[in-house]
């Protein structure tokens, strides 16, 4: 994993133990469960790679896509989801995150798709509702943009909803 060695650089206090994620799969969905630390201490998130869409209705056969998703959990809930082997209650709630804390989650979710590529090759398409779920719509797409052109591969990112759905393709 080529991503690996710049998030031990950059993320000495994030990722879960000395791992960037715990990683769990459930039926089509795989989750990459993570910590980040910010001003306030440690904060937990669930980044899902799945095959359902709350936006869209996906065309492509299920080997050929992923749906890129977050959920936050707090610290002792993320721990008991490590404790269940990936299981928690996923909740609708809105993220609130400053610009550094964004761009620690932009590292997580590289190694994660990079991880999702290496294990399903013939995906060729994301549909990210990620942004459906954080608060700073304002830089995410900024973000985004930054992380697609580090995954694996040559992918194309384009909107389609604003605050909702983007699409990447390769």
């Amino acid at each position: 994993m080529k991503h690996l060695k710049t998030f031990n650089q950059l993320n000495e206090m994030n990722g879960y133990g000395e791992e960037p994620f715990f990683y769990a799969k459930d039926g089509d969905q795989e989750n990459y469960l993570f910590k980040v630390e910010d001003q306030n201490g440690h904060r937990g998130f669930v980044i899902s790679i799945g095959k359902f869409s709350k936006f869209t209705q996906p065309s492509e056969a299920k080997a050929d896509y992923g749906v890129l998703s977050i959920t936050e959990l707090s610290e002792e809930e993320l721990d008991q989801a490590v404790t269940d082997k990936g299981v928690y209650e996923p909740n609708e709630k809105r993220i609130e995150i400053d610009a550094p804390t964004l761009r620690k989650i932009m590292t997580t979710l590289n190694l994660a798709v990079e991880d999702y590529v290496q294990n399903e090759p013939k995906v060729n398409k994301f549909y990210d509702e990620m942004q459906a779920n954080i608060q700073m719509s304002d830089i995410y797409d900024e973000n985004i943009k930054d992380a697609v052109n580090e995954w694996p591969g040559e992918w194309s990112f384009q909107q389609i909803e604003k605050n909702q759905l983007n699409l990447i393709s390769k």
